[in-house]
């Protein structure tokens, strides 16, 4: 997971430290002080707003927090134990200390998005393209090897990215329904002239006309997208074809 964005997102998130305490908070707090008269709830069960008894509903019709024309038999509660824990542990280590308590939530979120973009890296893998019909140029950190241009994504990420130029001009198409997470995939790649068009496990994902202009004769790279973490990515089996016909021949239905 790049660390610029979950970054930008807790720096956005710190000015919120200084707001204080805002609505359910301060019921929360009383809950947790066992202060009567709030909720039918108690420190454990922070989220039992109206238990639905009239016996326990009517106090707080008459002396607490809710309107005269409240239903008695008003039910009004969620269970949320883990929360309700972590409250309790929070509250015994900084009292009613506000700004600790928005920074501890702020590192939950990060925490939040670092454990979401691990499993999702895990659920769909790594994403590879090939790189054909722009140029080389020097990326950033001196990379002699950086490429712009036309990059035919498959597997996690489908379509076509323009490198460095026009970003998305493809999108992804079929390329999920028939993707075979795990196992081999069948691509095949057909350029003429101008028009590109990409198979996958004998079907078609797209048919793209592009701008000449926007097309160049180079080398064909076998990319892999940069990650923090190791990646392996395997080919087997690569054909070229000079001047083929234009058909799929991996699509039955195109022969």
């Amino acid at each position: 997971m790049p660390a610029k964005p979950i970054t930008l997102g807790v720096v956005l998130a710190l000015p919120f430290c200084a707001t204080g305490f805002f609505m359910d908070d301060y019921l929360h707090l009383a809950l947790l002080d066992e202060l009567p008269g709030f909720a039918t709830g108690d420190r454990w069960h922070l989220f039992s707003f109206a238990d639905g008894v009239p016996e326990h509903t009517r106090p707080l019709i008459e002396n607490g927090p809710f309107p005269w024309w409240t239903l008695p038999t008003l039910k009004f509660v969620f269970v949320r134990p883990l929360t309700a824990l972590v409250a309790n542990v929070e509250h015994a280590l900084v009292g009613r200390n506000a700004v600790l308590m928005h920074l501890h939530s702020i590192a939950w979120y990060a925490a939040l998005i670092l454990i979401v973009g691990a499993l999702l890296r895990r659920a769909f893998g790594a994403a590879s393209a090939v790189a054909a019909l722009g140029e080389q140029f020097t990326d950033q950190g001196d990379n002699a090897f950086g490429f712009r241009g036309p990059l035919l994504m498959f597997c996690h990420d489908w379509g076509i990215w323009d490198a460095h130029r026009r970003n998305r001009v493809v999108p992804v198409g079929e390329g999920p329904r028939v993707e075979r997470k795990g196992e081999w995939n069948q691509i095949e790649i057909l350029v003429r002239g101008d028009r590109l068009r990409f198979a996958a496990n004998g079907r078609e994902v797209f048919d793209f006309t592009d701008k000449p202009e926007m097309l160049k004769s180079c080398p064909i790279g076998l990319q892999l997208h940069s990650n923090d973490k190791p990646q392996e990515y395997h080919f087997r089996t690569i054909l070229l074809s000079e001047n083929p016909e234009d058909v799929l021949v991996t699509v039955p239905a195109a022969r």
